[in-house]
């Protein structure tokens, strides 16, 4: 009987350190730095701007992206704003320093 208690005892410990071994915890998480994706679509936007003399810009760029650029790059904590303009969309993407508190931002 004692034995048998034994067996097992040492079965479940060998199995529990195998399975520690094989899936170690990982006490901190992966973690990337807090950034926001601003996503602006405007179906009647042409593809490039008639009264722009100068270099050709999007209807969507010199309308949309350019002002809430400047705009979100005011907000506080911000370390990088980098922005990407289609025919009928624009997308900024917005990353915020670590220390940045993101519920006053909000």
């Amino acid at each position: 009987m004692h034995t048998r208690l034994l067996v097992v005892i040492l079965a479940l410990l060998s199995l529990g350190i195998i399975s520690l071994l094989e899936h170690p915890l990982n006490l901190l998480p992966a973690i990337e730095q807090p950034s926001f994706l601003v996503q602006t679509e405007w179906p009647e936007a042409s593809a490039q701007d008639s009264k722009c003399n100068e270099e050709p810009r999007s209807e969507m760029e010199r309308a949309i992206s350019e002002p809430m650029e400047a705009l979100l790059a005011t907000v506080p904590g911000l370390a990088s704003i980098h922005s990407f303009t289609r025919q009928e969309l624009a997308l900024i993407e917005i990353q915020l320093s670590w220390d940045a508190d993101i519920w006053r931002i909000l």
